[in-house]
């Protein structure tokens, strides 16, 4: 029932995004002799602020290439699903090097959160912790797409 309501509200505010997008190239345009005015750039702000919180926007990618696992030693990361269920897959940040097969190193799961964004976004957490750690991230999908049963 909310994703219902949020798709109807979102449908809703296509012809004003539309219209801010418009608006932003219209109160910026170099022929508009009053662009520089504050009422021009308020204008446009509103109209870029309008159309950035309405816009969807698509899952980022990992570019976690490789990362150093000892003193100038690199391993390349591959990103590995290792389990995938309707609401959410597991994957696994998978390092490969000679000098990881005798390692035990701590496996680690990290539990995204399920706010609306991409797991992607703890970008930076990953990639602190796969130096030293057998890392696992929780990737769930977007709610409007997962079967009610």
């Amino acid at each position: 029932m909310l994703y219902q309501a949020y798709e109807v509200l979102r449908s809703m505010a296509a012809p004003y995004r539309a219209c801010a997008l418009w608006g932003k190239d219209v109160f910026r345009h170099n022929m508009n002799p009053v662009k520089e005015s504050m009422t021009m750039s308020s204008l446009a702000a509103l109209c870029d602020l309008f159309e950035a919180t309405t816009r969807r926007y698509d899952k980022p990618a990992w570019n976690l290439k490789n990362t150093e696992i000892a003193d100038g030693e690199f391993a390349r990361v591959v990103v590995k699903n290792k389990r995938t269920k309707p609401f959410c897959d597991l994957l696994h940040f998978k390092r490969n090097h000679n000098l990881l097969k005798n390692r035990k190193d701590p496996k680690v799961l990290i539990l995204a959160p399920m706010a609306g964004h991409h797991a992607t976004l703890l970008r930076g957490t990953v990639e602190a912790l796969i130096p030293d750690h057998d890392v696992y991230i929780t990737d769930w999908r977007d709610a409007r797409i997962v079967p009610l049963m």
